[in-house]
C-alpha cells in the first residue's frame, strides 16, 4: 500500500504501461476505511500505421528522399516525436525495382509500427541514336571482306551485327572503318 498518503482524484495516465492504482473506500462517523486493495491497470500500446510511399526516378537522377505516411497518431502526438530512424531501400543504381523497408524507422514506446513498404524504381535513361554518318563501299565479291563501313568515331565502343542482331562483334576502338563482305549490316554503340 502507498506510504505517502492518499489522493482524491483518480490518477491520470498517458504512456502505454501496467500501472498500479491502490484504493480505498474512506469511512464516515458510522462507517470504517475499507482495507486498501491493488488493482493493476494496462494502457496498450497504439497501433501507427507507416506505408512508404512509392518512388519512381530514372537512371542517372539523383536519389529520391524516401518518404511515408502515418496514421493512428494519439491526440496531441506528431511524427516528429513520436518516430525516429529513416526508411531505407535495396542496394542497386542500375535501372530495375528495388524494395523499400522500415530500415531505422521506430516509434517511441506508446507505439507499435505496423509497416507496409513499396517499389523504388529505376527507369532506364532515354539515349539518343548515334550522330555519325556511315558510308560503305562494295565488296568485290559475295564472300570477299574487302568492303568498308567508315565513318566510326575511336572515343566511341562500337558493335556491328551481321545477322539482324542476334549476334554483336566489337569493333576494336581504334578503327574508323570495319572491313566486311556484301550484305546488311546493324551497328549500335554504347552511350553509357
Amino acid at each position: 500500500a502507498p506510504t505517502d498518503g492518499w489522493s482524491a482524484s483518480i490518477p491520470t495516465a498517458t504512456n502505454a504501461g501496467t500501472y498500479y492504482v491502490w484504493y480505498k473506500v474512506v469511512g464516515d462517523e458510522n462507517h470504517n476505511d475499507t482495507e486498501a486493495v491493488c488493482v493493476n491497470v494496462e494502457i496498450k500500446k497504439a497501433v501507427l500505421t507507416v506505408t512508404a510511399d512509392a518512388k519512381n526516378v530514372t537512371y542517372g537522377d539523383k536519389e529520391a528522399e524516401l518518404t511515408y505516411n502515418v496514421t493512428g497518431l494519439g491526440k496531441g502526438d506528431t511524427e516528429d516525436k513520436v518516430l525516429t530512424g529513416a526508411l531505407t531501400r535495396e542496394a542497386g543504381t542500375d535501372a530495375g525495382t528495388y524494395k523499400i523497408t522500415q530500415g531505422t524507422l521506430k516509434a517511441n514506446d506508446n507505439y507499435n509500427i505496423s509497416f507496409t513498404g513499396a517499389d523504388y524504381v529505376i527507369a532506364k535513361a532515354s539515349q539518343t541514336a548515334p550522330a555519325e554518318t556511315f558510308t560503305t563501299s562494295k565488296a568485290t565479291g559475295a564472300n570477299v571482306a574487302d568492303g568498308k563501313i567508315s565513318g566510326f568515331a575511336a572515343a566511341k565502343a562500337y558493335q556491328i551485327s551481321s545477322d539482324d542482331g542476334k549476334t554483336w562483334t566489337d569493333v576494336t576502338a581504334e578503327s574508323t572503318a570495319v572491313d566486311v563482305k556484301s550484305g546488311t549490316y546493324q551497328i549500335r554503340y554504347a552511350g553509357d
